[in-house]
């Protein structure tokens, strides 16, 4: 492991794992001791390639996860890079998951999280949003802590292949763990907005699901900058100048677009 001080007190931390691959699967065995991305990241060994649907925006691994804070002061974590032999596997959701209830189930951050003091999140599954095609290959992972004493470390693990998710020889993940994993990877939809109605430069809050991916936000045809919580459930942004009567808030993302209504006063 590589470290580094980064600029504003934030530590970056690098870990390389060398890995076997089999295309077109994930190599991660359910069986192999757990990989620690510091104390903050354990790979528990349960991995399947997702499927790669058309309409799905993550269509990479996913794997799982335990997140822990070892300290006593809140953290914030980014995953500024993950790789496989040097193929970028774009972004990374990371999903709060349960063994036994599908109900149970929030995405936590895209790329960014934030834990408590001495929190810790056990079957959590990252979802990646692309795969590689490499037979053989180095996984690096590489992020941020914030704040730097948060501290640091990794293990070693060997990996085994594994199916695809959807298949019945994935059994790295429970049915309520998969079910709960297609609901992320649905289409979003807007369940509320508030308030709905006002003038230009009101400050508009658009409630749903599956927000986490947005890529624009458009107001009577313009973009307008806009922000999404962590949990990908919340949108907010600012009826700009020009809006008519009656416009239209439209929301687009990788996996489709979603759409309600605000009337300009």
């Amino acid at each position: 492991m590589t470290e580094a001080q980064g600029n504003g007190g934030l530590s970056r931390r690098t870990v390389v794992k060398a890995a076997a691959w089999s295309i077109p699967v994930m190599a991660i065995g359910s069986n192999a001791p757990a990989f620690a991305l510091s104390p903050i990241f354990t790979l528990t060994g349960l991995g399947c390639k997702l499927p790669g649907n058309s309409n799905d925006l993550y269509k990479g691994y996913a794997f799982g996860v335990t997140l822990n804070n070892p300290t006593q002061q809140e953290i914030k974590v980014t995953i500024t890079s993950l790789t496989l032999n040097t193929t970028n596997l774009g972004d990374v959701l990371f999903v709060q998951t349960s063994k036994t209830n599908a109900s149970t189930c929030a995405t936590i951050g895209l790329n960014t999280f934030t834990l408590q003091p001495g929190q810790t999140l056990t079957d959590v599954v990252a979802l990646t949003e692309n795969a590689a095609n490499s037979a053989n290959g180095t996984l690096t992972v590489s992020y941020t802590v914030d704040p730097a004493s948060a501290g640091g470390g990794n293990v070693s693990a060997s990996v085994n292949a594994a199916p695809p998710i959807n298949g019945g020889s994935c059994r790295d993940f429970t049915q309520q763990q998969k079910q709960c994993l297609r609901t992320v990877q649905g289409a979003p939809t807007i369940t509320s907005i508030a308030p709905t109605s006002g003038p230009v430069g009101t400050l508009v809050q658009l409630t749903g699901t599956n927000f986490l991916g947005t890529t624009e936000v458009t107001f009577a045809g313009v973009s307008v900058p806009f922000v999404v919580n962590a949990q990908g459930t919340n949108i907010s942004f600012t009826v700009p100048n020009g809006a008519s009567l009656g416009s239209n808030a439209v929301v687009v993302f990788a996996a489709g677009t979603a759409q309600t209504t605000f009337t300009v006063t």
